[in-house]
């Protein structure tokens, strides 16, 4: 199966700041990846922005951080373990349906 890259982009030369929708300026980035359905995988880029009047930093796509799964993933992985009847089918079945080993654990983690 060959790997299709997306690229989502939450890095801007310059935002509004949440606080006082001044302007703010990027300070760094960074580029994360994410691993999505039928072989599509994320590049998501996001970033920290500067605001000189209240030295004030926010983060940009920063719930990405963190992440190795893309939100689709774990909503299909959680769909499938609570269609699965037996514990070691969930494994096979997820692989089935999203086209990645997933490891029961962090299904459980999805979970909670």
């Amino acid at each position: 199966m060959s790997k299709k890259l997306q690229k989502v982009v939450f890095s801007e030369d310059f935002t509004a700041c949440p606080t006082c929708k001044r302007q703010a300026k990027r300070h760094s980035h960074r580029t994360k990846t994410l691993l999505g359905l039928r072989g599509v995988v994320y590049e998501v880029t996001s970033s920290v922005h500067f605001c000189p009047a209240h030295r004030f930093f926010t983060n940009i796509g920063s719930e990405y951080r963190g992440k190795t799964y893309a939100e689709e993933v774990r909503r299909e992985a959680v769909r499938v373990f609570h269609e699965t009847d037996r514990q070691k089918d969930v494994v096979p079945n997820v692989k089935k349906a999203t086209g990645l080993e997933i490891p029961l654990t962090t299904i459980y983690e999805w979970i909670g």
